[in-house]
């Protein structure tokens, strides 16, 4: 009998041993595909610096010009505004109409720098080829990272991007992939009214960096439009946020999530030339001065409203062991470009020209970070 009581308690203790091991396997599946999808982060701010740091820099969605099917619609491209020189494409020519473009004079100037995804960053792509397009990846060869748990489920909404490899020793050990997203080209769903009874000029200041309409005009696929009084849009803040601001909140969100946000802002930058610029709309609608703007403590110019470029970036990871995937990780953060530069000049205001390194433009910064569940996703 005791002997029975002994073999028990020793099959007992076994099996809680290979519990606790099998938890702990599992907690470093997990723990190295979110290092992953951290490192899948990294990168895209990086790719994000480099590439559209610069004022002569601009992004647009994949679609536009080619909205064919089969493609991925909602990658970023990054286009120049200057000449490969740097010289602007339209410059004075007060003796033939005022203006010259010389945009017909170099080839591929219509062509993107660059496709925000995985697989496209650095020593991957060179000048002259950028190895995955928006018709190159798809359900069968890339990464889920914009789905229906972000959607209505609508396939066109989905976003694939390609799958890297992580290795160790030439051993596959994970993979990871990113997607950033451009958030200038949706409705601000917190752009204040106008028209609204209350004209403090203060309330037009979120204006000025703003950029895109004001997303009351979007309709959701089931018809559902949304209108949100001021006082509701200075307490939204977060897209969730909208589930609990509306009883079809969550429908309408789901449905525009390519189309509405809270974040479409910008630098007023010069792209043909580079440097900040002024914003007189406050001035035509007052009759003081405007404060002077500060950063960091720091005046960057009497009346200047400077805002920031605001993308979202969806990273995705995974380990892997013996060939088969054994965990999956996805974050989501989001980024603003700041009117500070990486090497800014003795006035702070712009980037340092020279010094024999690279020009990295305005820095970017983490707005918000959060994990997503696989249902989010």
């Amino acid at each position: 009998m005791l002997l029975s009581l002994v073999t028990l308690v020793a099959v007992a203790f076994l099996s809680l041993a290979t519990v606790q091991v099998r938890n702990s396997w599992g907690d470093r599946f997990n723990e190295e595909a979110r290092a992953n999808a951290r490192l899948a982060l990294m990168i895209a701010i990086g790719e994000l610096q480099r590439d559209v740091g610069l004022d002569q820099r601009v992004t647009s969605s994949s679609a536009l010009g080619s909205p064919s099917g089969g493609r991925q619609k909602h990658w970023t491209a990054v286009y120049r505004t200057t000449r490969r020189s740097g010289a602007p494409f339209l410059t004075r020519d007060d003796l033939n109409g005022g203006l010259r473009d010389s945009r017909a004079e170099e080839s591929g100037w219509h062509k993107p720098l660059n496709y925000l995804v995985s697989g496209n960053e650095g020593s991957r792509r060179t000048k002259s080829t950028i190895p995955f397009g928006p018709g190159a990846v798809g359900r069968n060869n890339g990464v889920l990272v914009v789905g229906k748990g972000s959607t209505n489920g609508d396939p066109e909404d989905q976003v694939f991007v390609p799958k890297v490899g992580v290795y160790k020793d030439q051993e596959l050990k994970g993979g990871y992939g990113f997607w950033v997203g451009d958030l200038g080209v949706k409705a601000n769903i917190t752009v204040p009214n106008p028209h609204d009874s209350d004209r403090a000029p203060e309330k037009f200041l979120p204006l000025l960096g703003g950029v895109g309409p004001e997303a009351a005009g979007v309709e959701s696929e089931a018809g559902t439009r949304i209108r949100f009084d001021e006082p509701t849009k200075t307490r939204i803040a977060s897209n969730l946020t909208v589930d609990l601001a509306h009883s079809k909140g969550e429908e309408w969100r789901r449905s525009g999530f390519h189309d509405v946000t809270i974040h479409s802002q910008g630098v007023l930058a010069n792209v043909r030339d580079g440097g900040l610029q002024r914003n007189l709309t406050v001035f035509l609608n007052r009759n003081t001065d405007l404060e002077p703007l500060r950063y960091d403590g720091r005046i960057l110019s009497p009346g200047l409203s400077a805002r920031s470029d605001t993308f979202v970036i969806r990273g995705y990871g995974e380990s892997v062991a013996n060939g088969k995937v054994k965990a999956r990780a996805w974050c989501e953060a989001v980024v603003q470009r700041v009117p500070e530069p990486v090497r800014p000049d003795e006035a702070g205001l712009n980037p340092k020209e020279g010094g024999g390194l690279p020009d990295f433009g305005r820095r970017f910064r983490v707005k918000s970070f959060r994990w997503l569940n696989r249902n989010e996703v």
